[in-house]
């Protein structure tokens, strides 16, 4: 798995009150079921969940109004038809 969008030079480019399209390449032998997409709250000490995305492109837009702080950090994980998952961590 790999992170395809917003990046510049390797890293998340930083965001401020917009909305942002997350993208991830997830492929393996076994074909890709779900990737889940959340973000830690460090206001409130908590994950919260930004959505599931079950098919091509695994996308999904983040509005960044929402985030309050200019630490954020972004978990995506991809399962597979065998049940296995494989995750990356974003932090801009």
């Amino acid at each position: 798995m790999s992170w395809t969008a917003p990046v510049t030079d390797n890293q998340v480019y930083p965001v401020h009150s917009q909305v942002i399209q997350l993208t991830v390449n997830a492929t393996d032998n076994v074909g890709v079921t779900r990737v889940y997409f959340s973000r830690w709250d460090a206001v409130n000490l908590r994950r919260v969940e930004i959505g599931n995305v079950y098919s091509l492109p695994f996308q999904i837009d983040l509005d960044c109004s929402v985030l309050n702080y200019d630490w954020n950090e972004i978990d995506v994980q991809a399962y597979d038809a065998a049940g296995n998952i494989s995750s990356q961590k974003y932090i801009w």
